[in-house]
């Protein structure tokens, strides 16, 4: 009871046309919290008041950096709402969003790159597995799925050697994998580098299941 009769006070505060865009952002903020206080998961209304948000935000230039750091929370929560729908197109819309991705987590600038990936911006899916690379070699380990897709970015925008040298340290030409599409990529970068016996396998299965 309490929530919802603060959530109808903030929701009639936004009715105001005269009001502060500082005063608005900070009324939006309370009002999603509240909603999320009284029991509600993620959904339509909620993403209304982060809509509204994220809006305000970029139409009013307000860069304090409780705004600023509630925007890139938001914007992370609801790409990743939407990564988790495999409906990437959204994921990547609101994961844009985000001023400070250095200070998220490497799974969710993960979900972004490949949400990137799967809406074929290779240009910005590369970018993101690379910074991916580049953070994991500072602690000594890189995850082989990160030179996977920066192989198969690099692939699609036609640099071949590239391509060929990230999936080869990703280890994928010496395991199985049941993608018929990365099967087929396998095979046509290990013909580039004249390995016509090893690519025979990966090209086999590639034509058998994209029939």
């Amino acid at each position: 009871k309490k929530y919802a009769d603060s959530l109808v006070q903030f929701n009639n505060l936004l009715l105001e046309k005269q009001i502060a865009p500082k005063l608005k952002s900070d009324i939006l903020r309370y009002a999603a919290e509240t909603y999320l206080n009284s029991g509600n998961k993620i959904d339509g209304e909620l993403i209304q008041y982060y809509d509204n948000f994220i809006r305000n935000i970029a139409e009013n230039k307000i860069t304090d950096k409780e705004s600023l750091d509630y925007l890139d929370n938001i914007s992370v929560k609801t790409g990743d709402f939407y990564y988790e729908l495999k409906e990437y197109s959204k994921s990547y819309h609101y994961y844009s969003f985000v001023k400070n991705f250095g200070s998220q987590t490497s799974n969710s600038i993960e979900k972004f790159a490949i949400a990137a990936f799967n809406i074929k911006n290779y240009k910005d899916s590369s970018r993101l597995f690379n910074g991916l690379i580049i953070n994991n070699k500072l602690k000594n380990s890189v995850t082989p799925k990160y030179y996977l897709y920066s192989g198969f970015c690099s692939y699609y925008l036609n640099n071949y050697e590239q391509a060929y040298s990230e999936i080869y340290k990703s280890g994928a030409f010496n395991s199985k994998n049941d993608n018929p599409e990365f099967n087929k990529i396998f095979g046509k970068l290990l013909i580039y580098k004249n390995e016509h016996k090893k690519a025979e396998p990966f090209l086999e299965f590639a034509v058998s299941k994209l029939k």
